[in-house]
């Protein structure tokens, strides 16, 4: 029935602002978020370095700007320096707090340049460069997975589409 649902816009704009909320006034320099220059580093520049970020917000100090990553209800910040991090993780529970948005402080976890993995992914940063990984567990995972899909494909029955259907939902984090 339509209608009687919360609606998946209302839900992230909600969010949205809640995160508008959070960043407050990137101008004010004791703002965890604050950011005073955006540097483009893009294809075809002859600085360009494809290692580097195409799209850069920096502090007054040359160092990146704060920001939040949000996954459903989960919220993570990449900082520049482990005193910001939780000047930032400071700013998001307090502000989430007033807007009565529930925050478990209890699943924060210390700052560190490979925090583990998150959303089936594992994200690092060290030496002014981020990547990212997939979990062993979730590698592990795609490995069975692919090998029992070839062994379907070999075999001689018809392959069941909810089984692929849960294989994909599977493998779209690898």
């Amino acid at each position: 029935m339509m209608g009687l649902q919360p609606s998946p816009y209302k839900c992230i704009k909600a969010l949205l602002i809640a995160i508008e909320i959070i960043q407050g006034d990137r101008r004010d320099p004791k703002n965890p978020f604050h950011w005073s220059t955006i540097t483009y580093k893009l294809p075809g520049d002859p600085e360009y370095d494809p290692s580097k970020p195409r799209l850069s917000r920096l502090r007054t100090n040359s160092l990146m700007a704060s920001l939040i990553l949000c996954y459903v209800d989960d919220m993570r910040a990449a900082v520049a320096g482990e005193d910001l991090c939780w000047g930032v993780m400071h700013a998001v529970s307090s502000k989430v707090t007033y807007l009565g948005i529930q925050i478990a402080t209890r699943k924060t976890r210390p700052p560190s340049p490979r925090p583990g993995p998150w959303a089936g992914s594992v994200v690092t940063a060290e030496d002014k460069e981020v990547g990212v990984k997939v979990s062993q567990d979730k590698w592990d995972k795609a490995k069975v997975i692919l090998q029992h899909t070839l062994d379907l494909i070999n075999g001689e029955a018809p392959i069941p589409l909810k089984l692929l259907e849960n294989y994909r939902g599977s493998l779209v984090y690898v």
